[in-house]
C-alpha cells in the first residue's frame, strides 16, 4: 500500500520481509496478530519476549485504526535487521477519506474509547490507552500522517 505520508524510514541495514493488506474489521487485527508472529518465526526470531511485545503491538496499533481510522484497509510491513525488528501500520485511501464508522459496541450505551488528540506539530497521535502501552514496550514509535494516509511503527530490538 502506497500512502502519501511522509516515508517511515526502515532500520539501517535491515530488509522488508513481509507486507500484507487487511480489511479494517476486527478479526482482521487477530489475523494482523498471528501473520506477525509466523513472519518473525519464520525468518529466525526465536525470543518469545521480542515476538510476543512485536504482537502485542501490532494488536494495540491495529485496534486503535479499528476505532479511529477512517480508511477501509490497513497494511502491516515487517522490516528486519540482525539487532532490530521495525513493523509499520499504514493506512490509504485512493479519495478523500471519510468519517469514520462506528465500531459496534458489546453493550448499548457503553463509552467508546477517547478519540486521539493532535500532537503540537498537527499529526494525530494514538489513542491514550495505546500510546500508554506502545512507550511501555517499543523501544522507539511514531505516527506520521498526510490528509490520505496515516502511518503508525515501531521498532524492538532483539
Amino acid at each position: 500500500m502506497a500512502g502519501d505520508a511522509a516515508a517511515v524510514v526502515a532500520i539501517g541495514g535491515g530488509a522488508v520481509v513481509a507486507c500484507r493488506t487487511f480489511e479494517r474489521t476486527a478479526e482482521s487485527v487477530g489475523a494482523a496478530r498471528l501473520h506477525l508472529e509466523d513472519v518473525l518465526v519464520a525468518h529466525g526470531v526465536t525470543d518469545r519476549d521480542t515476538v510476543e511485545a512485536a504482537v502485542l503491538l501490532v494488536s494495540e496499533l491495529g485496534t486503535d485504526v479499528l476505532q479511529h481510522g477512517r480508511w477501509p484497509d490497513f497494511s502491516v510491513t515487517v522490516t528486519l535487521s540482525a539487532s532490530s525488528l521495525q513493523v509499520s501500520l499504514e493506512t490509504a485511501a485512493q479519495q478523500a477519506p471519510a468519517a469514520p464508522r462506528p465500531l459496534p459496541s458489546a453493550a448499548e450505551g457503553s463509552p467508546r474509547a477517547p478519540a486521539p488528540e493532535l500532537r503540537s506539530d498537527g499529526v494525530p497521535d494514538l489513542a491514550p490507552h495505546s500510546r500508554t502501552i506502545v512507550e511501555m514496550v517499543a523501544d522507539s514509535w511514531d505516527v506520521r500522517a498526510a490528509p490520505r494516509s496515516r502511518t503508525a511503527w515501531f521498532r524492538l530490538f532483539r
